[in-house]
């Protein structure tokens, strides 16, 4: 495994554990700032699967052992799709509880981070 991918894994694992915290018991604008982020982050997360799926696809004909290939591929495409999916749950539960002039301008900000930290 790739020390930065572990790396970016871990802080990213932290920071939605964070968000997600600062929904149940932080104060009413970090409440608010952590539901409109954790949709983001998720999403912004999504575009390292995809990335990774893209360039498995671009060597597969290099890989000796199509098993790992497609359990891999598989595997990447399944946790694209999963945070999608909770990031647009998510992104619904915010847009509920908060206008949604500041939900999008908090999830497009974390979105943008978190791709940018991984690029």
């Amino acid at each position: 495994l790739n020390p930065y991918f572990v790396t970016y894994a871990f802080f990213f694992s932290l920071w939605i554990i964070f968000l997600l915290a600062q929904t149940k018991w932080g104060s009413p604008l970090w409440c608010r700032l952590a539901w409109g982020a954790v949709g983001g982050s998720l999403s912004g997360g999504t575009s390292n699967f995809i990335k990774d799926a893209m360039a498995l696809g671009n060597s597969s004909n290099v890989i000796a052992d199509f098993t790992t290939y497609y359990l891999l591929l598989s595997g990447l495409l399944l946790s694209a799709g999963g945070l999608s999916i909770s990031s647009l749950i998510l992104s619904m539960e915010c847009m509920k509880r908060y206008d949604a002039t500041f939900s999008c301008a908090s999830y497009t900000g974390a979105m943008v981070f978190s791709v940018s930290v991984m690029s």
